[in-house]
């Protein structure tokens, strides 16, 4: 009787190839499914920081009645939940005209530049030297590179547009961000209202009669001049 000894061989070396291929395959997208695991919770715990970060902003810029205060806190507020390095709170008047700043990272000419820019229900651009609109800007110094910006409205009233802007390559501004500063700004117009409703209340108890609408004394634009004082 004869025994067959390739009943006892292994895989044949075209069988053993195409296992070491599945093997290296299955071992690939354990790889990738590995990756997206850890991408995917360093962008949960980046939510998760960014909303602990908005909600402790969020008090702080309603933890005080004063106006000018107030609108100072809006803009930093927004500058540290964006890592922005230039932040403006323009403002506008009874006609819808921007009547004054609150800034910090730029100078009045700057400021009033960006209020120049129709923001409309929110404005986001990667490269300003792509904007005809925002080359003034992106000329400026320092030269703006990518810009934010996002309305206020304070009892269904336009009461101005946040503006953040950042000069350094590469920079620029997320959806995430600007959904963070969207939730800030609807924070700030509780806390501009709650401000100007203690003012009149101020007004009220010392027999002045208050001032609609009054702008802030941080920073008034005159329009004859074109300049703040």
């Amino acid at each position: 009787m004869r025994f067959d000894r390739s009943s006892t061989r292994g895989p044949m070396p075209w069988a053993r190839s195409v296992m070491r291929s599945r093997q290296a395959s299955a071992c690939c997208a354990h790889r990738r499914a590995h990756r997206c695991f850890l991408l995917r919770c360093k962008e949960l715990r980046a939510a998760r920081d960014q909303m602990e970060q908005l909600v402790q902003l969020i008090v702080e810029i309603g933890s005080d009645l004063d106006l000018d205060v107030t609108l100072h806190r809006i803009v930093n507020a927004a500058m540290q939940l964006t890592g922005a390095p230039y932040g403006a709170l323009g403002i506008r008047g009874p006609d819808g005209s921007l009547v004054s700043f609150v800034h910090a990272g730029i100078g009045d000419d700057t400021a009033r530049l960006l209020g120049d820019l129709p923001v409309g229900d929110g404005l986001r651009i990667d490269d300003l030297a792509t904007d005809p609109q925002a080359s003034a800007l992106h000329s400026g110094n320092p030269p703006m590179r990518a810009l934010l910006g996002i309305p206020i409205s304070v009892r269904g009233a336009d009461f101005g547009s946040l503006y953040l802007a950042d000069d350094r390559p590469g920079r620029v501004f997320s959806g995430a961000q600007e959904n963070a500063v969207r939730a800030l700004s609807t924070a700030a117009a509780a806390a501009i209202d709650n401000a100007r409703l203690s003012s009149a209340n101020v007004n009220r108890r010392n027999g002045r009669r208050p001032v609609a609408r009054s702008p802030p004394r941080c920073c008034r634009a005159t329009r004859r001049r074109g300049r703040c004082s």
